[in-house]
């Protein structure tokens, strides 16, 4: 897992080790070590971000990111990363926040017509 710019920095040195065959990049993490606590998406992050992963495909190793969204899974799909992990947690939200709105926008429709 790189999570940090000393993550970063030391990415070809890992990326070395023969057995090594999956690097993970923690975007939350890195943005938080580089004073920009939870923007994944700041254009300096990115930047970091795209870097790390031309480096760990160049070597021939599969690369994941955090996707805690639809639009993130396609963001960082569309820039080379191959495993996608979310967060249970932010499912969920997500998943009851849709059923809510749901729900409520039936009920008022139904209410109205009534």
């Amino acid at each position: 897992v790189v999570e940090s710019r000393r993550g970063i920095d030391a990415l070809d040195d890992i990326l070395s080790v023969k057995e090594v065959d999956f690097v993970f990049v923690a975007p939350t993490d890195l943005s938080s070590d580089v004073g920009l606590h939870g923007q994944i998406r700041h254009p300096d992050v990115v930047d970091m971000i795209d870097e790390a992963g031309r480096a760990i495909r160049a070597a021939g190793v599969s690369s994941g990111m955090l996707a805690l969204t639809g639009d993130d899974y396609v963001f960082w799909r569309n820039r080379g990363f191959e495993v996608m992990a979310g967060v249970a947690t932010n499912m969920f939200i997500d998943g009851a926040t849709s059923l809510l709105h749901a729900a409520r926008a039936h009920e008022i429709t139904a209410a109205r017509d009534a």
